[in-house]
């Protein structure tokens, strides 16, 4: 994949996931007001298991895929197809396997493990969409390595579409029912639209793919697809496992601690289906570029080489380009986190009323917005290290966290309540974040200034948080309504976020106006020539 074409698939992902978000945003807010606070905490609870049953049935499937078709002309000599038929039999089987063990276990779950009855019949309307989320994890895997990622963007807006659609439609017939029918209402949606969406890529990853086959059957693909997707499937399962036990334990924690079950299960939904999904919003302008990097950086000879050193003059070339391509990622994305960080800090209260009219959701907000930076950096250096071969370090990383998260909330629940699980949530994603950071510096031997890339930003944060949110009192605060207001106030901070930033030397007009210059040169040379 060529710098024109990253960067055009950048642009692709990056719009389409910031309107999916936009569209999921907006989802949850009408979720919020029709099922409450409660419905929501009961629907995350029910997500967690499905989530569980998603890992096991295609776990790193996509991943493999992507990787596997990404590396072929270089180390494979595979072809797609034998990856692809390898990997649909595999995925299928597995899921098949899970979701006969979901339809008869669902009660049992609901009630032994979630401790919640209601739970139920939502997780048996889920689970007949397992075959097709494993299928499409392949496809999804083989349109990306193809470059062809518009067509997968398109399938998730499509996704998304029906299953607002749908749910929209049997919310207001079914919640009168009761919340186990309200929730049902809702994954009907996602049963719906997961089988569309992989109708979907099956049709549009058959347009333009060569039709001959091979006379010889590759062999040993599962054995590689495997080996390059297990380590994440172990991964994303136990984490999964003890993530849903997390889950349960939320609502249990909080009662030891003197809070009822209706509000511990609200506060529950409150945080899980409300304030976290508004602090991963902004990460849409980001996220996008991880899953490019997965196949821009499989492609590099530092990944066949597994992180070793040596290596020809033109592989030492192309190992220097993915390191700068990796340092500007990272530097890019701390700047952006640190502009977010500093709207979810300095103007949470707006931002929860604005959207749920809650402020308790906005105080969540406040208190995790110093996370920030740390959680957007972490999904993207999750995506690097797989693509550098780094899967089995990102594995135990992740399962020491997830055992460490269970202890804390086992530990601190009942004593501090919901402050426990917060002040848990700031020692997970601090150490995760951090282990992949040293991993991925120590892999790609970059150097990082950290007191440019850190000190710099923070102060300009601060500087734009402060100034922005005196402004807006001082002259903004009765003049506009306050979805205006706070529109208004990003705003602010942004513009005298950057200005701080240029002022510092952190950021200069040259690096964002040289690409532009050399662009406008090129056509103008391919005009004279032309006239010629």
């Amino acid at each position: 994949m060529n710098k024109k074409s990253l960067i055009l698939n950048a642009f692709i992902l990056t719009g389409a996931s910031l309107l999916l978000r936009a569209a999921g945003m907006f989802f949850r807010i009408y979720l919020s007001n029709r099922i409450g606070a409660e419905g929501m905490g009961l629907y995350q609870l029910i997500t967690s298991v499905y989530f569980l049953a998603i890992h096991l049935s295609s776990g790193g499937i996509g991943i493999a895929v992507t990787r596997m078709v990404a590396e072929r002309p270089a180390l494979y000599g595979k072809s797609a197809r034998d990856v692809m038929r390898s990997a649909l039999l595999f995925s299928l089987a597995a899921s098949l396997l899970v979701m006969a063990i979901l339809l008869v276990s669902a009660d049992f779950i609901a009630l032994h493990w979630l401790g919640d009855a209601r739970a139920g019949l939502p997780l048996r309307i889920l689970a007949p969409s397992l075959p097709f989320i494993a299928a499409a994890a392949c496809f999804r895997g083989y349109l990306t390595a193809r470059d062809r990622v518009l067509r997968t963007s398109v399938a998730q807006i499509l996704e998304q579409i029906i299953r607002m659609a749908v749910t929209m439609a049997l919310i207001p017939l079914l919640v009168p029912l009761g919340l186990a029918w309200g929730c049902g209402a809702i994954v009907i949606g996602t049963t719906v639209s997961e089988a569309a969406s992989c109708l979907f890529l099956l049709a549009v990853s058959q347009m333009g793919t060569e039709k001959q086959k091979s006379s010889v059957r590759e062999t040993g693909t599962l054995r590689e697809l495997l080996y390059i997707g297990m380590p994440v499937t172990v991964r994303t399962c136990f984490r999964s496992v003890l993530s849903t036990m997390e889950n349960a334990m939320i609502p249990k924690g909080l009662g030891k601690y003197g809070v009822s079950a209706q509000q511990s299960l609200a506060q529950y939904g409150m945080l899980k289906g409300m304030a976290l999904p508004v602090l991963f919003f902004p990460s849409s302008f980001i996220s996008s570029i991880s899953s490019l990097l997965v196949s821009e950086l499989a492609s590099s000879p530092r990944s066949r080489r597994a992180g070793g050193a040596g290596g020809t003059g033109e592989a030492k070339g192309q190992d220097r380009a993915a390191n700068e391509l990796t340092r500007q990622v990272l530097r890019y994305a701390l700047l952006f986190s640190f502009y977010v960080a500093a709207l979810f800090l300095f103007f949470s209260g707006e931002i929860g009323m604005a959207l749920y009219k809650e402020k308790a959701v906005g105080s969540m907000v406040r208190i995790l917005a110093p996370l920030v930076p740390f959680m957007y950096l972490e999904s993207i250096v999750d995506g690097m290290l797989t693509a550098l071969d780094q899967q089995m370090s990102v594995m135990k990383y992740n399962m020491i966290d997830a055992v460490g998260r269970l202890f804390l909330v086992m530990l601190l629940l009942p004593r501090m309540g919901m402050n426990g699980f917060l002040l848990t949530m700031y020692a997970s994603n601090l150490f995760t974040s951090l282990m992949c950071i040293i991993r991925l510096l120590w892999v790609t031997e970059i150097k990082l200034p950290l007191g440019e890339w850190l000190g710099k930003p923070l102060l300009s944060a601060a500087i734009g948080g402060f100034g922005a949110r005196y402004l807006a009192i001082s002259f903004l605060s009765s003049r506009l309504s306050p979805v205006l207001l706070l529109a208004a106030e990003c705003g602010i901070c942004g513009v005298l976020y950057g200005v701080c930033l240029l002022l510092q030397g952190a950021v200069s007009v040259r690096e964002f106006i040289g690409p532009l210059r050399a662009r406008l040169s090129r056509r103008k040379g391919k005009l004279v020539t032309i006239q010629r």
